[in-house]
């Protein structure tokens, strides 16, 4: 059994009172016999990994469910994440500077991953674009084909932080993405200051409306709430 919540994740504390083993690998005790705690440990030690693999940015892993503190939105994850199955409708996520759409996003995402042991990716659209097209010509680096290749893999893929910029290499990204997703029957959470009406391109907004409910998260800036501290 393990424990996570809080941006923190460890074995159990009934666990870690009745190891003998120390913590320490191949998890063994004395006597020769497996560990209480071995199977927490294992079981800790896949959940990391995976999270760690889906680049979930370190401010938002292990952050869980009843880390959300309005009701509602706690409410709704809880909902989504327990009727959640492969190919699931998936969320556009709105709502101004700070309200914590990321924070929801990811929070969905851990849970899915610490219950379901899903695969999936968190991409920062700017810097994926900024990604691609540092990395145009070059043979190392990430680029358009390895990043659906990768997407192609994977069940749940967060798009965080969608702006809108008119331009055409943006477009044909941004669309590649989204239709792969769509092909592939992928679900798509999108974080967005934007409205779907802003997104360019019939062909984008068209899937991503079929591929997605809207959620609106209203509230203040969280970033400018919180307390300075002191000097």
């Amino acid at each position: 059994m393990i424990e996570v919540g809080g941006g923190q994740i460890d074995i159990s504390s009934i666990v870690k009172e009745k190891c003998c083993c120390g913590g320490e690998y191949p998890y063994i005790c004395k006597d020769g016999q497996p560990c209480i705690c071995a199977k927490a440990r294992y079981r800790k030690q896949t959940v990391i990994h995976r999270i760690k693999n889906s680049q979930i940015p370190k401010r938002y892993r292990y952050y869980v469910v009843r880390d959300i503190k309005e009701a509602e939105r706690r409410i709704f994850a809880e909902k989504y994440i327990t009727q959640y199955k492969e190919g699931s409708k998936g969320l556009w996520i709105s709502g101004g500077v700070g309200v914590g759409k990321t924070f929801f996003a990811s929070v969905i995402m851990n849970e899915l991953i610490i219950r379901n042991g899903i695969s999936s990716k968190f991409i920062s659209y700017r810097m994926l674009v900024n990604s691609i097209k540092s990395n145009i010509g070059k043979e190392t680096g990430m680029s358009l084909p390895a990043l659906l290749s990768e997407l192609k893999k994977t069940e749940l893929i967060i798009i965080d932080d969608l702006v809108v910029r008119d331009t055409e290499f943006e477009y044909e990204l941004l669309y590649m993405v989204t239709d792969l997703c769509y092909v592939e029957e992928k679900t798509l959470l999108i974080t967005t200051n934007e409205s779907l009406e802003d997104i360019y391109g019939g062909r984008i907004s068209s899937r991503i409306a079929e591929m997605t409910d809207h959620v609106k998260l209203k509230g203040k800036d969280k970033r400018r709430c919180k307390p300075k501290k002191k000097t």
